[in-house]
């Protein structure tokens, strides 16, 4: 009888053995496969990173750029005025050469 109760005992308690070792296997797979996910997703926030300072790179450059502009614009609109003001001064001038002359 007590070695029938052993042996009921240590079946069970191999029987537990199993069960644990089996939910060690599929623990190890969860472990395994969140340890890939995990690699990914650094890669993945690795590569965002490098496509961020990029961008960055690029809207800084773009930001000079439309500086560039905008102070070339300035000079142009400057030369502009500067010429119609000249071109005005001209047509006055050469008015009062007309009305000169046919005063004479």
């Amino acid at each position: 009888m007590a070695l029938t109760e052993s042996q009921d005992k240590n079946e069970a308690s191999q029987l537990q053995l199993r069960e644990a070792q089996q939910k060690l296997v599929e623990l190890q797979e969860e472990l395994s496969m969140a340890d890939e996910s995990k690699q990914e997703i650094e890669s993945q926030l690795v590569s965002m990173e490098v496509e961020a300072r990029t961008m960055w790179a690029k809207v800084n450059s773009l930001e000079g750029e439309i500086e560039k502009e905008r102070a070339l614009s300035t000079e142009i609109a400057a030369k502009y005025q500067e010429i119609e003001e000249d071109l005005s001064r001209k047509k006055q001038e050469e008015e009062l050469q007309q009305t000169g002359k046919l005063k004479c």
